[in-house]
């Protein structure tokens, strides 16, 4: 009986290692979908904008409301303490603070400057993932193996 228990503990330690590797490779798809997201709602933004929508808050909104993250607040839209670069999310909180202060032309540019951005951050994140991704779900695997065969 005794070593059915341990045979049941080290599977369960190789599975936990397995997923705890698992997750942080999955924790980086997601992350590069969210990048994605907010890429769509600039876009969103840019032809709300272009299509003569009533004010600032109405595009951002519209733009920006269905996005994981972002919340609307006082009818200003912010984004919520999500774990970001530091650099991406000064420049997200400053595009939303600032956007609808200058003239179409204006916010058009700045928003094509923060969707260069974003780009360069997707870039980073998906070379990252494919770099990284599979190291955490094989070293969850090993390290699971290495624990349980030290606990025989």
């Amino acid at each position: 009986m005794g070593q059915v228990v341990k045979l049941g503990g080290i599977i369960a330690v190789v599975i936990g290692f397995s997923l705890f590797g698992a997750a942080k490779a999955y924790s980086k798809k997601t992350d590069i979908k969210w990048l994605k997201s907010v890429a769509a709602a600039l876009d969103s933004a840019s032809e709300l904008l272009l299509a003569g929508a009533s004010s600032s808050a109405d595009i951002l909104s519209r733009s920006f409301g269905k996005v994981e993250g972002f919340f609307a607040a006082n009818g200003v839209i912010r984004i919520e303490n999500r774990a970001l670069n530091a650099e991406l999310a000064d420049i997200l909180n400053g595009f939303l603070n600032e956007f609808g202060k200058g003239d179409t032309e204006h916010e058009l540019r700045r928003i094509k400057r923060v969707a260069q951005r974003l780009c360069e951050f997707t870039e980073e994140a998906e070379a990252d993932y494919c770099a990284t991704a599979k190291i955490w779900r094989t070293g969850g695997v090993c390290f699971g193996l290495a624990a349980g065969i030290m606990l025989l």
